[in-house]
């Protein structure tokens, strides 16, 4: 909705005003060391990949969502044979799934809500699909809650 703004900040992510006030980290944990974050179609979740990072030995190997207050942090999705395409995620359109590249090529559509496991969702929450749309992106503009979007 363009009210808050969602990066990383020394392996934490963090929230701030667009007026630049009300700065807040939601997940300061290691192995959530946020990488391509997405806000969701209406402003309510946040996701990203997460990993490990500094040090040069930065791997992406989960996919992540929480509630824009904080609450409800939730790992959706662990890679235990590859890792994912940096920074490649992004929401559907309708709020309800992530989708997330792997550096194989391969991308899923995991389901949002799903409950957390020990290593994310279980196979029945997500499935392969071809490519994220370019709608979808984060840098797909506009990505403002309610536009209708071009496709």
């Amino acid at each position: 909705d363009g009210k808050l703004i969602a990066f990383h900040q020394m392996g934490s992510l963090t929230i701030i005003q667009s007026d630049g006030k009300g700065f807040k980290k939601l997940a300061d944990n290691a192995g959530t060391c946020p990488f391509g974050i997405a806000w969701s179609p209406d402003s309510s979740r946040i996701a990203w990949i997460g990993g490990t990072c500094g040090g040069g030995l930065d791997r992406q190997d989960t996919v992540w969502v929480i509630n824009s207050d904080g609450t409800a942090i939730n790992m959706i999705y662990k890679s235990n044979d590859t890792e994912l395409a940096y920074g490649q995620i992004a929401w559907s359109p309708d709020g309800k799934s992530v989708a997330a590249a792997m550096e194989s090529s391969m991308v899923y559509l995991i389901d949002a809500s799903c409950s957390n496991k020990p290593n994310g969702c279980d196979e029945t929450s997500r499935m392969t699909i071809n490519e994220i749309p370019k709608h979808w992106m984060h840098n797909f503009y506009p990505q403002w809650a309610g536009e209708k979007v071009a496709r």
